[in-house]
């Protein structure tokens, strides 16, 4: 039987996520695409059936951590994430700057397909 995930199953894969990223609260929030009141109440949440937009926003997430995992050389993650790319989408910026700066799902979308192409 195929249950749907919960809040608190979603939350728990971006926790894990995060824990490489060194994010505050606000910029969590604004990575999910979400004020920081409504995040909070998100992580009080256990039972409730995540949407379809969370667990869509969430894969791709771990699809930008899993390419800058193959990208970047081994146990240079963190600076990786952290340098400021020229290329377009970023234009200067780092990757965890975009991801933060530019949260729409057009531009999760775009960096998503970005740098799974440099994976390849």
């Amino acid at each position: 039987m195929n249950q749907p995930l919960t809040i608190a199953d979603v939350m728990r894969v971006f926790d894990k996520l995060i824990s490489h990223w060194q994010l505050s609260l606000a910029e969590q929030a604004s990575i999910l695409g979400m004020t920081l009141p409504h995040y909070e109440q998100l992580t009080g949440e256990k039972r409730n059936s995540a949407s379809p937009e969370l667990m869509d926003r969430l894969v791709r997430l771990v699809g930008i951590q899993k390419a800058v995992s193959v990208i970047a050389p081994r146990g240079a993650e963190n600076q990786f994430f952290t340098a400021p790319v020229n290329a377009s989408p970023l234009n200067g910026q780092s990757i965890r700057d975009y991801l933060i700066t530019q949260n729409s799902e057009e531009d999760l979308e775009a960096l998503f397909r970005w740098i799974n192409s440099k994976a390849c």
